[in-house]
């Protein structure tokens, strides 16, 4: 049986993705069910280190510096993360290391206390605190705190998102509907083993359609970005993040005046046509990739400011950068500031290196797509010569009477 249509953002795999994290613990990474270490290596882990610290060192700090890492999982960013500072400050005689207390947080209690009872973690063990925080609710625990740094990997893809499509001038929204969960929710509360290793998510039936979209119920400024996102004077599909900029608006309620905002995940942009921008489903969770365009545009126009109203009395602007990690395999990493940041963003050698590669191999990726096409467009120009040339009508002809 199939459950009435719903807006994808607020379909019933979503509560099946909540209740997932909330209850399975560090088993979702030991069995291998999510996907970590794109994001989570140590190479990954020494360039935010380095961006850090590239940037601590033009100010000055007398207290603790602290450092959030929001949805630690498994806690693998962190041990790399943690033993990349220690060889950094360690190399270039800094008192960063000292002064340092890094506090994970999760969305789930269970995780948390899992990966502290794991002792994964206890080589830093006196610099780590543990919190639990729900990135969507901005008086969820740490209210109270202010953080130098605040990173994110694998996390913005976790909120829900819509999914938008233009065709003819006009505007549509994907709606879902699924087969009714309710039997395999039974046996997942009971803890079936193999329930936990299987995506039964996956296995559900789905269908998809949609629906023409008041276009006007968006908010303004939201609606005036997205109209750049989707492809210019072509029909077109596209995310709608808006999951992700309510937790990166509430991660600035949490940085410091001189801090930074840094989050690593996949991107998607615009696809021709009606695209449902089908997510991906690791585990019973869902990962929709994120439209890093729209995020980057909203901090970039100006006259966002006086949306965001801890900030309506500054009259600095944000500074962001969007780097693009991986052409083919599209990750990117958002860095952002307070506009209130007193120092130009210091990228440093490492990401100024990265975007400079990756600009050639994007370079390189298109044009190896566009020879694709000519190919296509070759042949079957040369197709239509030999009908018209060689006697291919009369080929046709004669074999198909």
């Amino acid at each position: 049986m199939y459950l009435p249509y719903r807006r994808f953002d607020e379909s019933e795999i979503w509560q099946i993705h909540s209740f997932y994290f909330q209850n399975i613990g560090i088993k979702a990474w030991q069995r291998g069910q999510i996907p970590y270490s794109g994001v989570s290596n140590f190479t990954e882990a020494y360039k935010k280190a380095r961006l850090f610290v590239d940037n601590l060192k033009l100010q000055n700090h007398s207290g603790p510096i602290k450092v959030l890492e929001i949805g630690a999982g498994y806690g693998e960013f962190a041990r790399n993360f943690l033993a990349a500072l220690k060889e950094i400050c360690k190399v270039e005689a800094l008192d960063i290391w000292s002064k340092l207390e890094y506090h994970l947080s999760d969305f789930s209690q269970t995780t948390l206390d899992q990966l502290q009872a794991s002792g994964r973690l206890d080589e830093f063990a006196e610099k780590l605190e543990y919190k639990v925080f729900d990135a969507l609710d901005k008086y969820s625990g740490l209210h109270q705190e202010s953080y130098e740094l605040i990173m994110a990997n694998y996390l913005l893809d976790q909120f829900p998102a819509r999914v938008f499509a233009r065709h003819k001038g006009k505007y549509y929204e994907k709606y879902l509907s699924i087969e009714d969960p309710q039997r395999y929710l039974e046996k997942q509360r009971a803890k079936s083993f193999w329930l936990w290793r299987n995506r039964w998510i996956k296995r559900l039936r789905k269908q998809h359609e949609f629906r023409e979209l008041d276009w006007q119920s968006l908010p303004l400024n939201h609606r005036e970005i997205l109209e750049t996102c989707f492809r210019s004077n072509k029909d077109s599909s596209l995310v709608y993040s808006y999951g992700s900029l309510a937790a990166l608006k509430n991660f600035l309620q949490l940085v410091k005046p001189n801090g930074l905002i840094v989050c690593s995940d996949f991107n998607m942009s615009a696809k021709p046509g009606f695209d449902e921008c089908e997510p991906c489903y690791y585990g019973n969770s869902v990962a929709q990739a994120v439209n890093f365009e729209f995020l980057y545009k909203y901090f970039s126009a100006q006259d966002e400011l006086a949306e965001l109203e801890h900030f309506k009395d500054e009259t600095g602007s944000y500074q962001v950068a969007l780097i693009y990690e991986d052409p083919i395999k599209p990750l990117h990493t958002l860095i952002l500031t307070r506009p209130d940041y007193e120092h130009s963003l210091e990228l440093g050698e490492i990401y100024k290196k990265v975007y400079h590669q990756n600009w050639l191999l994007r370079f390189l990726y298109r044009f190896l797509a566009e020879l694709q096409l000519a190919c296509y467009i070759l042949v079957l120009f040369m197709l239509f010569f030999w009908l018209l040339s060689f006697g291919g009508l009369e080929w046709f002809r004669n074999t198909f009477q």
